[in-house]
């Protein structure tokens, strides 16, 4: 596979073939044995093998920045509306740092609680 990439290496669709496929690669099963298939990778693309990994290694940086901040601003925001509700319900508002502690999911469930009391 990676020979019939290769002959597409200058091509810039080609490029964007290959990290198709190791995007995919990465994504699928085959990501436990990621070193060995940079080693092929790397061996099938003789001049151009380290730039590509090293553009899907930055892509991937990238992604996983862009998927933590996201989960951090959404974390904010239940928390924020969590002490919100339990001040405007009486109830004892709970720190930041014992919130910071729990799951998307468990903050969400507590907001939909919270919700339906406020109701």
């Amino acid at each position: 596979m990676f020979d019939l990439l290769a002959s597409l290496e200058n091509e810039q669709d080609g490029l964007e073939c290959i990290r198709t496929v190791l995007a995919f690669l990465a994504s699928s099963t085959v990501k436990n044995r990621w070193d060995e298939v940079g080693q092929i990778a790397r061996k099938g693309f003789q001049t151009k093998g380290n730039q590509i990994m090293e553009t899907m290694a930055d892509v991937w940086l990238k992604q996983g920045l862009e998927q933590g901040l996201e989960q951090g601003l959404e974390q904010g925001e239940l928390i924020g509306e969590i002490r919100v509700l339990q001040k405007m319900l009486g109830l004892p508002v709970r720190s930041i740092a014992e919130l910071r502690q729990q799951t998307l999911a468990e903050l969400q469930k507590t907001v939909n609680q919270l919700r339906k009391q406020f109701t």
